[in-house]
């Protein structure tokens, strides 16, 4: 949390990503669930990757995720978007790159008199689940290519396995990395998880034996 908090304030590192690196099963997404709670009025918009669900892995797909959840939030982004659909059609049959320009190129691109003292963040869990294959078009190598169209505020909260390909096209971010097998990470998400099943009100004894990691 501390590591994430000033990162948001642009305290301890430069980079507008931050990934949560780990191996299978050290809690990654339990973590960014966790942040996404703690943080949301930084944290605007929030996709998880997972194989069991096809759509939610392909680039346009989470593009567009991010943007419908960024129109709820943010009243200026929602009407840049709909005058960019109003003259260019809707948001059906839109490839990757072409779903980048409409929802984040265009409605960022003009400048801002203010900068804001803490960072606008999408979260997306799980990028190593997302389709990679598309060289030009995955939503790895948008983020590699495309994230310096937005401003320097607006930053990126990455979780992934700590697989060369991520490794390869963050680096060029400098990104502040959270390893999740860290001490303090891993109380981290015990408390958040024991959090949880108390307010679901779960008090099955072998629920809270599993949360001592």
């Amino acid at each position: 949390d501390i590591e994430f908090k000033n990162w948001l304030l642009k305290k301890e590192s430069k980079s507008r990503v931050m990934w949560i690196c780990a191996g299978p099963g050290m809690g990654k997404t339990v973590s960014m669930a966790h942040l996404a709670e703690k943080f949301k009025k930084n944290i605007l918009a929030v996709h998880f990757c997972s194989h069991t669900r096809e759509n939610s892995m392909q680039a346009e797909k989470i593009l567009l995720s991010l943007a419908h959840q960024l129109t709820e939030k943010l009243p200026w982004y929602k009407e840049k978007v709909y005058e960019e659909l109003a003259k260019n059609g809707g948001t059906e049959g839109g490839d990757a790159n072409g779903n980048w320009d409409r929802f984040f190129r265009y409605p960022f691109r003009n400048k801002f008199s203010e900068t804001p003292n803490q960072k606008i963040v999408l979260l997306i869990d799980a990028l190593d689940e997302a389709k990679l294959e598309d060289a030009n078009s995955s939503i790895l190598r948008i983020l590699r290519r495309r994230l310096q169209d937005l401003p320097s505020w607006v930053g990126v909260a990455v979780s992934s396995r700590p697989e060369v390909k991520v490794m390869e096209e963050l680096d060029f971010y400098e990104p502040l990395k959270i390893e999740c097998e860290n001490k303090d990470n891993i109380a981290d998400v015990r408390r958040y998880v024991e959090h949880e099943l108390k307010k679901r009100n779960i008090a099955d004894q072998g629920l809270h034996e599993y949360t001592k990691i």
